[in-house]
């Protein structure tokens, strides 16, 4: 079975979001990088300033795509990673980014709220043949129920959504033919998620959303005063949000918590805006 998420993990790596006309080229050394696809951008070299009103302008590839970027809508708050890589993390509810410097002492709070949005270049492989790898099961995993919408709950429509629930006694029952012990991480329900599927014209799925198992229904989230925070709760249920973009070859994994769900559209409809919001230069053309 793929391996369930580390929360700790994700929560703790994230970034945020102002607009590209109030911010600043930054004002630090810089360099001209081209990567393997032809994109160009201008590499920021010495330290960054988080906390930098208005965050300056930096510039990031995606694929042969050069996006520029307020800094603060980053991890870190001060630009892209050193490979270049690069997530957009924003502020739930209001999908807005943290104000700069507010995500350089992360805490769980923080975290908790975020929105940690990632893009993918796919220039080896059809952008829906990757989505199709998400929900079908990996070489050896065929027989495992957890793998495949026919042996999942499917439920009535939510949000949009066709939910596809875990099925907890037929996927507990496998890992116990499996030689699982009952105090198994597997045959805990936090461990198992539940699938929701949007599908186009043609039948094709083309979001996919991984959340919590339903059989979890603790949210780990409260409002204090008009902010999302961590609460008491033991549980913190998420959700893994996959969309493709095939356009521009894309692939996007969003990661939030599971009270979020509700609003996913409105969150990808944000990233799919973000793209274009920052990119230098709309493509003309793009295969698929």
């Amino acid at each position: 079975m793929k391996p369930a998420p580390c929360l700790a993990h994700w929560l703790l790596l994230a970034s945020a979001l102002p607009m590209a006309g109030c911010a600043k080229p930054a004002d630090t050394p810089q360099r001209t990088i081209t990567n393997e696809q032809g994109c160009a951008m201008r590499h920021h070299d010495g330290p960054q300033d988080p906390f930098k009103t208005p965050p300056p302008l930096m510039d990031t590839c995606l694929g042969p795509y050069t996006l520029r970027i307020p800094a603060n809508y980053f991890g870190d708050q001060m630009g892209p990673n050193f490979d270049g890589s690069f997530g957009l993390y924003l502020e739930y509810p209001t999908l807005e980014p943290f104000a700069p410097g507010e995500r350089s002492h992360l805490s769980l709070d923080v975290a908790t709220r975020t929105v940690n949005i990632g893009y993918s270049y796919l220039d080896r492989m059809d952008t829906h043949e990757y989505l199709r790898r998400q929900h079908t099961p990996d070489p050896g995993e065929e027989e495992n129920p957890e793998e495949r919408l026919d042996d999942r709950i499917q439920g009535e429509p939510a949000y949009g959504l066709t939910p596809y629930y875990a099925d907890l006694p037929k996927f507990m029952q496998y890992y116990r033919e499996k030689g699982y012990r009952e105090s198994a991480p597997v045959m805990q329900a936090e461990h198992h998620e539940d699938w929701y599927v949007k599908r186009n014209e043609k039948g094709e799925i083309e979001t996919l959303i991984k959340c919590t198992s339903r059989e979890v229904t603790q949210s780990g989230v409260a409002y204090v005063e008009g902010k999302l925070v961590r609460s008491k709760e033991d549980a913190l249920p998420v959700c893994k949000h996959f969309f493709i973009i095939p356009e521009l070859k894309l692939v996007v994994d969003i990661r939030y918590v599971r009270f979020a769900l509700p609003d996913w559209k409105r969150i990808e409809d944000r990233a799919r805006i973000a793209v274009h919001q920052f990119m230098l230069e709309q493509p003309v053309t793009a295969g698929k």
